[in-house]
């Protein structure tokens, strides 16, 4: 479908959800979701009464009119799974803008800064070395596991702290809800080491979710270092870990290729991290990414 009839398909289905759900009582337009595992154009349905909100994908509507269904139907499916489950019940945002309430809950999340331009643009963050960045999210429980808040620029002001604070405060909290891990490629997932010395590192958290962030956590690098004893190649493998290879165990183009093809065979889309390689230096005590000599 082009994109002239794409757009037109997504009015109709405006119109339809309108009419369906009303004005009075809901608002709906066209949208567009900004997360760090992905964005995407959609439908945003916000109950007025509950102020809750929530967001359609576009795709999926383009997707369930080109599979047979019509519009009203897809307006059904809609109503049934997201207005009358979920945007029905009031939610309690206002203890998210109260620090005393949140600072037991906060921990650092990393993502792309490229991939992610946009909503960095307008969310606090700290820029670090090669295409990532950081930033400062509120664990929140939910039924099936753990969801999570990104801090916003209203949050930072009602917490009257600057970011490189509310920074620090979030390191020093996600060490004890979310512990790091670090062990070997053998411990984790098998992979045999060779001849008695480590192949490689896992950094994680003990959630194994979001958790490459570990590797901002004092001292983790340096304990990687511990199994090697000499600087190393740092894979950021996905958003939930990082790992890490010995510096003599393989080239820099061997690690770089090995990297890349992992993002492309292995992780999911929504939770690559970057295909730069970066190196850990023990002199220093920093890791910085490796410069890749464009060959003619």
């Amino acid at each position: 479908m082009d994109q002239n009839k794409s757009l037109e398909l997504i009015e109709n289905f405006i119109t339809v959800l309108r009419d369906r759900l009303g004005t009075d009582d809901y608002e709906i337009s066209p949208g567009r979701v900004e997360k760090l595992t992905g964005s995407y154009d959609s439908v945003m349905v916000f109950n007025k009464k509950t102020k809750v909100g929530g967001n359609v994908d576009r795709q999926l509507v383009i997707s369930l009119y080109e599979q047979g269904y019509c519009l009203e139907r897809i307006a059904e499916y809609v109503i049934e799974n997201m207005v009358d489950e979920v945007l029905s019940v009031p939610i309690e945002t206002d203890w998210i803008l109260q620090y005393d309430k949140v600072k037991d809950l906060l921990f650092v999340r990393l993502s792309n800064r490229t991939e992610n331009a946009q909503l960095l643009s307008v969310t606090p963050h700290k820029d670090l070395p090669g295409d990532l960045a950081a930033t400062v999210h509120i664990y929140v429980e939910v039924e099936y596991g753990f969801g999570s808040v990104i801090v916003s620029e209203e949050c930072l002001k009602s917490y009257g702290m600057t970011f490189d604070e509310l920074y620090e405060a979030a390191i020093e909290n996600g060490q004890k809800i979310m512990p790091v891990i670090i062990a070997t490629l053998d411990e984790t997932i098998g992979v045999p080491e060779v001849d008695h010395a480590c192949t490689g590192v896992v950094m994680t958290n003990e959630k194994q979710i979001n958790g490459s962030a570990v590797i901002l956590y004092p001292d983790v690098l340096e304990k990687a270092w511990d199994y090697f004893k000499e600087d190393f190649w740092l894979f950021p493998s996905s958003i939930h870990e990082m790992i890490a290879f010995r510096v003599s165990s393989m080239s820099e183009e061997r690690a770089r290729a090995i990297l890349r093809n992992a993002n492309k065979t292995v992780v999911a889309g929504n939770e690559k991290l970057s295909d730069v390689l970066y190196i850990y230096h023990h002199e220093t005590g920093t890791f910085e990414p490796v410069e890749e000599n464009n060959k003619e």
